[in-house]
């Protein structure tokens, strides 16, 4: 039979073990959540800024393909400080480089209703995926943890007054 005394110090042990796994598990899902809401919110906006302005009061929102990709990189370069590599330029909290797997474009599809007015069901959109790595806090062992992120945004946007 152990004694309470072994039974106290495994009970510790184990918490010792166990609390850094679900701390660092915290915080990748921490990261991850928060780096897919910043790459969402690059791509809407490199959506927006690539949209030609002679069809926005028709509702109509083509986008040059090329212009929105490298609006987005340059957005996401600004907002982390990367180099043109997408590795940071200072300390960060990434481990290397932004790995931009796929990245597509499409510029949405748009008819003419019985009225003549554009309309659609396939508004213009950006799928991004990739990863990139963090250091580990906590369990020293491990160099780097990789974080996964996928993310489609889609610009629905309707101007004011004509929403009917």
């Amino acid at each position: 039979m152990d004694h309470p005394i072994f039974q106290k110090i495994k009970v510790i042990i184990l918490i010792l073990v166990i609390l850094p796994v679900f701390a660092e598990a915290f915080r990748f899902i921490k990261f991850q959540t928060m780096f897919q809401e910043d790459i969402y919110d690059c791509a809407i906006n490199a959506i927006e800024l690539s949209m030609d302005d002679e069809y926005r009061k028709s509702n109509i929102s083509l986008i040059d393909e090329t212009l929105c990709i490298n609006i987005f990189y340059e957005i996401l370069k600004d907002k982390y400080k990367l180099g043109n590599s997408l590795a940071p330029l200072g300390s960060s909290f990434i481990k290397g480089q932004i790995y931009i797997n796929s990245i597509l474009v499409e510029e949405g599809k748009y008819y003419l209703d019985s009225n003549g007015r554009a309309v659609t069901d396939e508004f213009p959109s950006m799928y991004v995926k990739g990863h990139f790595y963090i250091r580990p806090f906590i369990m020293a062992p491990i160099e780097k943890i990789e974080v996964p992120f996928e993310v489609e945004a889609v610009n629905k946007r309707i101007l004011k007054g004509d929403e009917s």
